[in-house]
């Protein structure tokens, strides 16, 4: 039956993507432990927070929640670490200075650079994919994709 077929080729490319995906990660992690080889491990979350600030520039811990959706006690303890292995730096504002911001180094402003980079590679590759596909098709991938999504989100909801 088709629909047996196409559970079984959506299993595989699953396979097949978190494959790449450990690939590509861990390739990322080596070019930025080049970069610096005291600062260790940056984590997946770490990274990403390094993204969220490059992409808004000066920003909140609120901020960096919402856009990460994620809780803003994680954020902090995320902020920290790398706050303490120089990724960031804490500026406050003249106007109020409860408020903390954070800002990427030099040395977090490459891994930012590097990240989107990779980021940019793969959206290349994508596009040249569907560059083979009717319009017609495409949109039928974006409403399989979109229902996916929003089926995923609602099993973590359960």
């Amino acid at each position: 039956m088709i629909t047996q077929q196409i559970v079984g080729k959506l299993q595989k490319l699953l396979h097949q993507h978190e494959e790449n995906l450990k690939q590509r990660r861990t390739g990322l992690l080596n070019s930025i432990r080049d970069l610096d080889r005291l600062t260790g491990e940056l984590t997946l979350s770490e990274l990403h927070v390094i993204a969220c600030i490059g992409k808004q520039g000066q920003v909140n811990v609120t901020a960096i929640s919402q856009e990460m959706d994620m809780t803003r006690g994680a954020i902090s303890k995320i902020s920290t670490k790398l706050l303490q292995r120089g990724y960031l730096v804490k500026k406050q504002r003249a106007d109020n200075q409860k408020e903390v911001h954070f800002q990427l180094t030099p040395m977090g402003d490459e891994i930012y650079r590097l990240h989107e980079e990779l980021h940019e590679q793969a959206e290349r590759r994508i596009e040249r994919f569907l560059q083979k596909y009717s319009s017609s098709e495409l949109a039928f991938i974006d409403r399989l994709l979109s229902d996916a999504i929003a089926e995923h989100k609602n099993k973590q909801a359960e």
